[in-house]
């Protein structure tokens, strides 16, 4: 392949199919963008001054920089995308992409492929995980011969992307069931560059087909049960409890919740069934390229009572279901995805007609059809990881999110996604099989995103002084624990608001104090914290607090609209459409609009 030298400004006539056609390349129209964010312009903005602004970017620019971004940080932001695909311009504009010292850190999981590929197997051992790797390997090479173009990545991620492996975002039953409708439609509440109304977008999303077979349930598939494990949607869901027990729960006939401890949601639940703590089972930490490593946690003590492990008290429901529905004679039904489903044998498709009965087979098994698909050692097993602790990842496996990152694990080095593309060339699994900015989607330009822009946060909540936003706490492991005496005495003792000095003297309010937070949506009582890492405009309110540690069970999540940005409901569009986890609407919290004033 000879060297090429790519046309990055002036104007430049082609042929096409339909005639002479003149074009401006991308970096010419982008440059134009850019020259709207000078430091000076952009200082009322960032409240950065220009000197240092530039004194960043020349950093950037000469010296090896990484982002660590991440789900929790720009992501729940209403328009986290722009912030996002910010990032990653100035890292493409700089090089840093694809070598030791660069590029952007993301939470990824997808390494672990036993986790996927046991719920496959009709018995145990390596066969037919190999007979599933000789698969793919045809239909990689039957792909490239009917298009040379085509790389193994990029048939992965497009098989994938065609697949939802029977996961539906939940985007149709927050909007149909549980009272995310009335919200999403308030037009103050979004973007002013929407420049439909949002039901109109909705509607054109689904009839362009772009959600097909995942745009369930629909508008007359009511949810009647619930079964929670490891949510507490009633303290997690943006919206909080107040949202959901006012238009979801008058739904329902039933909420199960397992749990470990006593939340907010298994205190509105029909039964609790009680789980087994972190160290009373066994476990695997979080698969991701952060730390290179599968991690093991072993059961240390036997779980008290009656708890048990997750996957035992499946087995047991399952187990129920099976025996009633054989007693009663109930036969198979097709869901709303034309899937066909058994009660009567519930509990031989869950255990896969009894060969993973508990727990520890299925860990094995896991961990062997990992070693199968190379993602570690060959000799792994749940025995050798007992004595080791650890495995260091060997290889991508064959998850198409993980071999997305181009890059093949080395021994003893950090992780830097993107270097095939880098080194070798190799195309991106984009549209334009390049690193892609420009998303040429009507919804896109009518919205002036086609390209990265600035975008203020819009009025979530309604016209209020502050922003809310939040974080994880440093007393509990996200929310488990931090109602505990011992969690509880780390700190105050109780949920509290960070809040800047200057605005609280400015509103007469002193250390500690308990004001009310309040929005269009509903209000919370909570003590101030006084701090200088609040902005000012800014208060904080760091999250996994239970409702019912507020007074009245109010708390910070019944402020949040949970509104999502209109133009993720885009599709057709290359690699713009649903994939699990990649590209699907997502309810955002960070900078909801709230007013603070005294008690009383």
């Amino acid at each position: 392949m000879g060297r090429v030298e790519p046309a990055l400004e002036g104007e430049y006539t082609v042929t096409t199919k339909a005639g002479p056609v003149t074009v401006t390349p991308l970096f010419t129209i982008m440059r134009a963008r850019l020259a709207e964010y000078t430091p000076e312009a952009i200082q009322p903005i960032t409240r950065v001054d220009p000197a240092t602004t530039r004194l960043l970017a020349r950093k950037i620019a000469s010296k090896r920089t990484g982002i660590l971004s991440a789900l929790g940080g720009m992501g729940k932001h209403y328009h986290g995308d722009l912030m996002e695909r910010a990032q990653l311009l100035v890292l493409a504009l700089t090089g840093n992409w694809g070598k030791q010292g660069t590029g952007v850190r993301a939470w990824l999981a997808g390494l672990f492929d036993g986790s996927a590929t046991v719920m496959m197997k009709s018995k145990r051992g390596p066969e037919e995980v190999a007979g599933l790797l000789d698969m793919r390997d045809m239909l990689v090479n039957m792909k490239i011969a009917e298009d040379p173009s085509l790389t193994p990545l990029i048939v992965a991620v497009e098989q994938s992307r065609q697949s939802s492996a029977g996961l539906v975002p939940p985007v149709f039953w927050w909007y149909h069931h549980a009272g995310y409708k009335e919200t999403w439609e308030k037009p103050d509440w979004h973007d002013p560059s929407m420049k439909r109304p949002f039901t109109e977008y909705f509607k054109e999303a689904t009839d362009s087909g772009w959600w097909s077979g995942v745009d369930v349930p629909r508008k007359d598939q009511p949810t009647r049960v619930i079964i929670e494990m490891g949510g507490n949607v009633l303290r997690r869901t943006r919206g909080g409890s107040k949202m959901l027990l006012e238009h979801l729960w008058p739904q329902l006939t039933c909420v199960a919740t397992l749990e470990v401890r006593m939340s907010t949601t298994a205190l509105y639940s029909d039964y609790i069934l009680p789980c087994a703590q972190w160290y009373e089972k066994i476990g695997f930490g979080i698969p991701s390229t952060h730390v290179m490593h599968l991690t093991f946690c072993d059961k240390a003590v036997e779980p008290p009572g009656e708890c048990v492990d997750e996957w035992e008290a499946y087995r047991r429901i399952a187990e129920k279901v099976q025996e009633r529905a054989r007693a009663r004679g109930i036969k198979p039904y097709t869901d709303s995805r034309g899937i066909q489903r058994d009660p009567a044998n519930a509990h031989e498709n869950f255990t896969k007609k009894g060969i993973f009965l508990n727990e520890e087979d299925l860990a094995d098994e896991m961990i062997r059809d990992s070693a199968v698909t190379g993602t570690v050692p060959a000799n792994a097993s749940l025995e050798d990881i007992r004595e080791k602790g650890y495995y260091r990842w060997q290889g991508l496996g064959i998850n198409p999110r993980v071999i997305a990152q181009g890059t093949e694990p080395k021994p003893n080095e950090t992780f830097v996604p993107f270097r095939d593309h880098v080194e070798k060339g190799d195309p991106y699994p984009t549209l334009a099989r390049r690193a892609q900015f420009l998303i040429e989607h009507p919804w896109f330009f009518e919205a002036d995103e086609h390209l990265p822009r600035y975008k203020a946060p819009p009025l979530m909540g309604g016209n209020y002084d502050f922003q809310i936003t939040s974080g994880h706490n440093r007393w509990s492991i996200h929310s488990n624990n931090n109602s505990t005496q011992l969690m509880l005495d780390t700190h105050r003792g109780a949920p509290h608001l960070v809040m800047n000095t200057s605005d609280a003297r400015r509103l007469g309010i002193e250390d500690d104090e308990m004001v009310r937070v309040h929005n269009d949506l509903g209000e919370f009582q909570v003590a101030v914290l006084l701090s200088e890492s609040a902005q000012p405009g800014q208060v904080v309110m760091y999250n996994g607090w239970d409702p019912f540690q507020f007074p009245n069970w109010a708390g910070p999540n019944d402020l949040e609209p949970g509104m999502i940005k209109w133009l993720h409901l885009a599709g057709g569009y290359g690699h713009l459409r649903y994939w699990v986890t990649e590209w699907q609407p997502s309810p955002v919290m960070r900078s909801t609009r709230v007013g603070i004033a005294k008690m009383g």
